[in-house]
């Protein structure tokens, strides 16, 4: 996995989003929850291919599709994470997943990620290293750990700033 945030930036598709919707489901005995997002600007596709491409979602079981949130318009994408809340039989069941708490609905976040190859769905490989929201100021809040180096890099820069350092990049 990469360590630094160029190697980080040179796997990833990086994204602006803003997830609105969110469900849960379950597959195999595990808990999955998709947050339905806009897709607001894809700011660099991967120059290298190490990371496993996110399903199309044609491709997934009807168990894993998120059935609530579709369609998908063209703006929308789905990103996956692990773990979530159901309620079975009128019981609340949190399948946590520490790593990856999610995303509050209708705030903007920077997120690294790896595309479907119709880029309608998304895993985060770095969990929540790999997230910043994005602040009013134009400004990244990592939502990583200090121990992660992608979110001690990418904390506090503006957005122009990190452009400024895709476009360094070597890609």
């Amino acid at each position: 996995m990469a360590r630094s945030l160029d190697q980080t930036i040179q796997y990833s598709s990086v994204l602006i989003i803003e997830p609105y919707a969110q469900e849960t489901v379950t597959s195999d005995d595990r808990a999955y929850t998709w947050f339905k997002s806009r897709l607001l600007q894809i700011l660099s596709h991967p120059t290298r291919q190490a990371l496993p491409l996110a399903s199309r979602l044609d491709e997934l079981s009807t168990s894993l599709t998120p059935t609530n949130l579709l369609p998908l318009s063209s703006s929308d994408i789905l990103i996956i994470k692990s773990g979530g809340t159901l309620v079975v039989d009128g019981v609340e069941i949190n399948f946590a997943n520490p790593a990856f708490p999610g995303f509050s609905l209708r705030k903007s976040y920077l997120v690294f990620t790896t595309l479907s190859s119709d880029n309608k769905t998304a895993l985060v490989p770095l969990g929540v290293n790999g997230i910043c929201e994005l602040l009013n100021t134009n400004s990244l809040h990592s939502l990583g750990s200090e121990d992660s180096a992608v979110a001690r890099e990418v904390n506090g820069l503006s957005l122009s700033a990190f452009r400024d350092r895709l476009a360094r990049t070597d890609r």
